[in-house]
């Protein structure tokens, strides 16, 4: 009878103070890496003597003084971004900052909880988050090279930001089984590094729907590949310039038209002057023990000029129609959605209309259904040209400001209508 042997999470040694990119070691491990990164989304990095064990006992130490400081306290912590500063439920705390990797915000936070100072904290705050960024910089070095896309590794790595997390889970008290402290979910970044101390508890998901725990060790760490970098698998970073490139200029020809054909293109230099175009990445997942289908995103209207749209084989995208039905369409590998939004309806005077759509993911949809899409702005006021002014078309809004829309729809929970806030 043949004996199946339980899966493990990969563990990757890390402690060796010759590893140098070009090396045999390194090609080495950067194999390793990859293949776990595939396989589990995840790796333990084990770095050895690189971790005194002093160090680790003096951080959490401090960690568990900073959590049993009273809540108005924790609440001084800046929230200037979603998940920062202090958030609470019922098994879970945390304390997030952003830029965690500066010195400077390391003792921000150390002169709110000491503020007569606290050495000990604020250094070992600092050694622990930069042997963190250094083992993540090593490894999205590796998986850059890894796919052949090196190349874009140091533009990359200019943009970004680290947050920096304390994390309590509280003991359980009078239950008869395991507590589910914190429900199954991705990370909502690009890689997340973990440290703990020594209360298990944290488990990964395999393909094959196994739960795996690890074994900690002081000196033990642990990596996961986040929303963002599965992204950046699927699209191949390569593809990424060439996509934007042809919806660039997908984007571009569809507006000159629409400025000659309203006879305004003298308009056309002086607002595509002022363009800014964000690329955005989207999944929309999988349906699980529905009945019906899914509504992945609610029926609404982009807050951009103009958006477009690229998806894989996975349909979803649904647009109303002016006498009130939902059409969805047939998509091709080359094919692409141009979406006209708020800010062209408004510089229209309402000759073209928004597009209200939603995703409906089916029921039977086993497959996770990926998009992308190039959202365009102007940075400019956007008023209603006077030659699209007339008897027939009377002035409808006043001048619009993007940015501002944007702000004041996150106030009223991205309900507000563009004839609600600028229509006259």
């Amino acid at each position: 009878m043949a004996i199946q042997a339980q899966a493990k999470i990969p563990v990757v040694d890390f402690s060796n103070e010759d590893l140098k990119p070009g090396s045999s070691s390194w090609s080495s491990m950067r194999r390793d890496v990859c293949r776990a990164l595939e396989e589990y989304g995840c790796f333990v990095a084990e770095l050895g003597n690189k971790v005194p064990l002093k160090l680790h006992n003096t951080t959490f130490g401090a960690i568990r003084e900073l959590f049993d400081f009273p809540t108005e306290t924790k609440r001084k912590l800046p929230s200037e971004r979603p998940g920062h500063g202090y958030f609470s439920k019922a098994f879970y705390e945390r304390l997030a900052i952003d830029n965690g990797n500066s010195p400077e915000e390391t003792q921000k936070l150390t002169n709110i909880f000491w503020p007569n100072g606290n050495v000990h904290f604020r250094e070992s705050a600092d050694s622990y988050v930069k042997l963190m960024e250094e083992l993540d910089q090593m490894v999205m070095r590796m998986v850059f090279e890894n796919y052949g896309v090196e190349k874009y590794y140091d533009s990359l790595t200019e943009s970004v930001t680290r947050t920096l997390g304390f994390i309590k889970y509280k003991e359980v008290q009078n239950t008869a089984s395991a507590c589910n402290a914190l429900d199954r979910h991705t990370d909502k970044t690009f890689t997340t590094t973990l440290h703990q101390n020594h209360v298990k508890g944290l488990e990964i998901k395999t393909k094959d729907g196994q739960w795996l725990g690890f074994d900690y060790l002081p000196s033990s760490f642990i990596l996961l590949a986040a929303d963002a970098l599965q992204v950046t698998y699927y699209f191949y970073i390569e593809s990424a310039d060439s996509y934007v490139k042809l919806m660039e200029e997908l984007d571009q020809m569809v507006m000159r038209m629409v400025f000659e054909n309203y006879g305004v293109e003298k308009y056309y230099d002086s607002l595509t002057e002022s363009v800014t175009r964000t690329l955005g990445f989207i999944k929309y997942k999988e349906v699980q023990n529905t009945a019906s289908a899914c509504n992945a995103l609610d029926r609404h209207t982009d807050k951009t000029f103009t958006t477009t749209l690229h998806q894989n084989h996975v349909k979803g995208l649904e647009i109303k129609t002016k006498d009130g039905q939902w059409l969805g369409f047939d998509y091709l590998p080359s094919s692409f959605i141009l979406l006209a939004a708020d800010a062209l309806q408004v510089w229209s005077n309402d000759r073209i209309p928004s597009c209200i759509h939603r995703v409906q993911i089916s029921e039977n949809e086993t497959r996770t259904r990926y998009s992308f899409g190039l959202f365009t702005f102007y940075d400019k006021t956007i008023s209603v040209p006077e030659e699209l002014v007339d008897e027939e078309h009377p002035l409808r809004y006043k001048p619009l400001n993007i940015f501002e829309y944007l702000k004041a729809n996150v106030g009223h929970g991205g309900e507000l209508s563009i004839k609600a806030y600028c229509g006259i």
